[in-house]
């Protein structure tokens, strides 16, 4: 038994695969070889039959990401010219996403309930599948460098794309990772974070599938409590999770949930030294910092218990090629662009729905400035979107978000920074702080940059008040709402 997920009903290799045949039958008589058919569904072994069915049958999973709001669940639909969305009736009802059904259906989409399907399967389905299982007949052979499953971009920098990956470039990415942190049958590989992601697709639940580690799926990475008893329950050895999930883990969990932790990687955002330094304090387990992309599928880079450097990203993973192309304003490194076999195969744009747009001469460009030192491990040094440039001169948003978290060190660890550059009249560009730290002034801000030498660009002209401060469904931060929110509080146009 290899899978299991929240119902507790474990499932082998032999089920997943007669499951999917049965569903992937089905939905090939709805539908058209080589189309587009989108998911929207939790962390669940209904979701991960009805991914491989669609595959068998030669359909593309379409993973649609439920955290971001009916309208861009619409606009995602019409950019990957989805005609049916599959979902259920339970999972709609626990997320109160009726209004997104609705959105749906006034849009043209046909939305299919799984559990609708025990009106249709029948006894001489399941019977066939079975068979087909027994004799290895799999419908639709031909993988290779035809698309797999289309997902999206978490739209950091602007509009969500719909990044297209072939079964080639999942199947190389999981070989690359394999190559550099081995796991087998002895391991239980827990992953909370969503199959929309490709973290949470591609590493989380593809890689233990592929080399043969046990998998527990769980919908959501937010009940800590409830995951941190899981994971001692089923013993899992292997964990990923961002640097948001892991500081919320650490704070409530008992020392012994973890006792059997082999390894965990945190991917999508930075892990800070706190959390990382908390870890190794409380529960005695490194967390060892990977890095890649959705376009990528996505690891690009991964440190493991033998080479592993605080601070940085990792080493590139075998067969990826790289050069560092040089950034205005940036004296050290430059901007990582990257080709290789997991590299994905193009882009479907919301302005050209369903048109494959190649990246140009296959390099990736990432948008990371980064540095690599002697051995080859590489260090972020900044995002290119993350700048600001204020009177003609070239400001981190990075580096300023660091300088606020550190000037506020003493208010605690719980309160939440956002940094955002909006439009100037005279200069060009402001930078304005959102937090939730009402003790956080100016002046105070000013004083750790008088006695740290920093330049006064560094100092946010504008500090707003928020409540809370918008995330992805991964944890990772919203800059992109944020600086939206901001825009229409200050009236900027």
């Amino acid at each position: 038994m290899f899978v299991e997920d929240i119902n507790r009903v474990p499932n082998s290799y032999k089920d997943i695969i007669i499951k999917a045949f049965v569903l992937g039958r089905f939905f090939k008589k709805k539908t058209q070889p080589g189309e587009h058919v989108a998911i929207l569904l939790p962390n669940a072994i209904a979701t991960l039959c009805t991914f491989f069915g669609l595959s068998a049958y030669e359909r593309i999973p379409v993973m649609l990401n439920f955290s971001v709001g009916a309208k861009n669940m619409v606009s995602m639909c019409k950019t990957a010219t989805c005609k049916m969305v599959i979902t259920s009736h339970l999972f709609i009802r626990n997320a109160k996403m009726e209004p997104v059904i609705e959105e749906f259906k006034k849009a043209g989409l046909e939305v299919f309930y799984l559990e609708d399907l025990r009106k249709y399967i029948t006894l001489f389905d399941k019977i066939g599948a079975f068979l087909r299982y027994k004799v290895k007949r799999v419908p639709h052979k031909e993988g290779g460098n035809k698309p797999a499953v289309v997902l999206f971009t978490s739209g950091s920098e602007g509009a969500p794309k719909a990044v297209v990956l072939s079964h080639a470039n999942i199947i190389s990415n999981i070989k690359q990772m394999s190559s550099i942190e081995t796991i087998n049958v002895t391991d239980t590989l827990f992953n909370a974070l969503p199959m929309f992601h490709s973290f949470g697709l591609t590493v989380g639940t593809l890689f233990p599938l592929f080399e043969g580690s046990k998998l527990f799926l769980y919908p959501s990475p937010l009940h800590y409590r409830i995951i941190s008893e899981i994971v001692y329950e089923i013993g899992a050895s292997i964990m990923l999770a961002t640097d948001t999930f892991f500081r919320g883990y650490a704070k409530i969990a008992h020392p012994m949930d973890f006792h059997n932790i082999r390894f965990m990687y945190g991917g999508a955002e930075a892990i800070k030294p706190d959390t990382r330094n908390m870890w190794v304090e409380r529960f005695g387990i490194r967390v060892m910092e990977a890095y890649g992309s959705t376009e990528c599928s996505p690891v690009v880079t991964a440190n493991n218990r033998i080479f592993n450097r605080f601070g940085s990203i990792g080493k590139l993973l075998p067969k990826i090629q790289y050069k560092i192309e040089p950034v205005d304003g940036i004296e050290k490194g430059g901007e990582l662009c990257v080709k290789g076999p997991n590299v994905m195969m193009g882009y479907y744009m919301p302005d050209n729905p369903g048109v494959l747009v190649p990246l140009k001469d296959g390099w990736y460009h990432t948008g990371d400035v980064v540095e690599i030192d002697e051995i080859g491990f590489v260090y972020i040094k900044d995002r290119i979107k993350r700048f600001a440039k204020i009177g003609g001169e070239m400001v981190s948003l990075n580096a300023v978000h660091e300088m606020v978290i550190k000037a506020c060190e003493a208010s605690g660890p719980d309160y939440s920074y956002g940094v955002v550059a909006v439009p100037h009249e005279s200069k060009g560009e402001q930078i304005v702080l959102v937090t939730n730290n009402k003790k956080v002034t100016q002046d105070c801000l000013h004083n750790y940059i008088r006695a740290n030498g920093m330049s006064e660009l560094y100092l946010p002209r504008l500090i707003l008040y928020h409540d809370t401060l918008p995330v992805f469904a991964t944890g990772k931060a919203d800059n992109v709402t944020l600086k939206k929110q901001v825009m229409e509080e200050l009236n900027i146009a």
